[in-house]
């Protein structure tokens, strides 16, 4: 986001306008209220054993917290951009993929985030 913020900055000094910010693995996540039993019972309900899902469910709640700060922390950042540079430019979204971006298929996945967004500006 530094270094975003410093571009559209030398960009505005060379009376150059900026066409878009492409904001590149951002992290998504839905909050869920769930108990590691909860957790628990869901992995048993899609067919993990039982004694396995009372030990991944502790896991698999500390993952998803941490996922949420990171999603937080994208969220501050993103804020920070936009009050900076203003609200006069679209702001493109790529999430942090499962996998590395590595060939046309990626590309692909990309092009579809870019695409929605260009069209919609």
């Amino acid at each position: 986001i530094d270094e975003a913020i410093g571009l559209h900055d030398r960009l505005v000094r060379s009376r150059m306008v900026p066409a878009a910010f492409v904001i590149n693995r951002v992290h998504e996540t839905d909050t869920l209220d769930l108990s590691t039993e909860e957790i628990a019972q869901l992995a048993v309900a899609d067919g993990l054993a039982e004694d396995a899902a009372k030990r991944i469910s502790p896991l698999l709640l500390a993952s998803q917290e941490k996922l949420a700060v990171l999603a937080r922390a994208d969220r501050i950042q993103i804020t920070r951009l936009t009050k900076h540079c203003g609200d006069t430019y679209p702001y493109v979204e790529i999430p942090f993929f499962d996998q590395d971006i590595h060939d046309v298929d990626g590309l692909i996945q990309i092009s579809d985030y870019l695409g929605a967004t260009v069209s919609a500006a």
